[in-house]
């Protein structure tokens, strides 16, 4: 799914009506073809923070204690879309929406 042609504002009028799993089927273009948001989130974005989460400085300076990270992606300017992961590196339910 794509926002297609037109102006800022008609694809900003877009998106604001999108729900979640809508918004989640977008197709990233440009200069690196990513796939969707959600392959996106669910690839690149997962691995880099699991590369983080679970490296030695901060797996050393959590000394046992539990805590989460999150991942963050802004889309358009009113949709917030966050990823929950644990101390261990694997996701905690779903993408949830924010919406402004």
């Amino acid at each position: 799914m794509a926002l297609g042609s037109g102006s800022r504002t008609k694809k900003a009028e877009l998106l604001v009506a999108m729900s979640l799993p809508e918004i989640l089927k977008l197709r990233i273009t440009g200069l690196h073809n990513l796939g969707t948001i959600e392959e996106w989130i669910e690839g690149d974005i997962h691995q880099q923070l699991r590369s983080y989460v679970t490296g030695a400085t901060v797996q050393a300076g959590r000394a046992g204690m539990t805590f989460r990270a999150y991942a963050v992606v802004i889309i358009g300017s009113r949709h917030i879309i966050i990823r929950e992961m644990d101390s261990e590196g694997e996701w905690i339910g779903g993408s949830r929406l924010i919406q402004m």
